[in-house]
């Protein structure tokens, strides 16, 4: 039998427009707790998004669009977790990939969490080659 106490839940989500959904989507979480929520396709602005709570959860990195609308990542932490953010905005092209990470400090060991989308209308070819370089050059923080 295995020890349900230590699972590690994450939720992922292509909400299509949080503005208007949040409190159903904050509603909705589970009662166990949610350790990692990531969500696709917020819609929202760099000060919308620091704007945006949820109890117990903070942002733990994001990514919006600056010129096309719509689209956009981010990552919830739950409050129990300690975290650092890795910029990888430098990495992102609005409608080919859209990326956020963060670096989780576990009681067992350090986790990288890393959220990519893209667009279903982007470049695929442009998406894949960054992906590819994302994971073999290594980067400094």
């Amino acid at each position: 039998m295995s020890n349900t106490n230590n699972i590690f839940k994450v939720y992922h989500q292509n909400i299509r427009g949080l503005k208007d959904k949040l409190q159903e989507f904050a509603t909705s979480l589970f009662p166990e707790p949610l350790y990692i929520l990531c969500l696709t396709g917020h819609h929202l602005k760099e000060d919308e998004i620091d704007m945006i709570a949820i109890a117990n959860y903070n942002l733990g990195a994001k990514f919006c669009r600056q010129v096309l609308k719509n689209g956009g990542v981010y990552i919830f932490i739950h409050g129990s977790i300690k975290f650092m953010n890795i910029n990888l905005h430098n990495s992102c092209k609005e409608q080919d990939i859209q990326i956020c990470a963060a670096k989780l400090n576990l009681t067992n060991c350090n986790t990288v969490i890393i959220y990519i989308y893209r667009s279903p209308s982007g470049n695929f070819s442009y998406f894949f080659k960054k992906n590819m370089r994302l994971y073999l050059e290594p980067t400094t923080q």
